[in-house]
């Protein structure tokens, strides 16, 4: 295999060579939830599917608005696999500053 042609790509590709190999801990109570390569691949086609069944185009920008979650990466792979743009903002802004960076970028979702 060659080198992938973007970061979905490579989740995929992960997935298909390292399939059940862990990829991802995440903190949960006090211990670690393991997901692994396929996990992951698996996530982010789900979101895609969902995505598109909502509209999400080429070009379409995806506002995303979450702490520093596992969902965050999942979901700019899942808009990115689609054509789409995610953009991250801070949670703590403001409704004012929001909307402008709504308006700046764009953002359909």
């Amino acid at each position: 295999m060659g080198t992938p042609s973007s970061v979905v790509h490579a989740v995929f590709e992960m997935s298909e060579r390292q399939g059940e190999q862990p990829a991802h801990w995440t903190p949960k109570n006090e211990t670690y939830a393991l997901s692994t390569w396929k996990d992951l691949a698996t996530r982010v086609r789900l979101l895609a599917l969902g995505l598109r069944k909502r509209g999400l185009k080429r070009g379409d920008v995806v506002l995303v608005s979450l702490s520093n979650r596992t969902e965050w990466p999942l979901i700019e792979l899942a808009a990115m696999s689609l054509g789409g743009v995610a953009v991250g903002v801070d949670v703590n802004l403001n409704r004012d500053r929001l909307a402008e960076v709504i308006e700046h970028c764009d953002a359909r979702w």
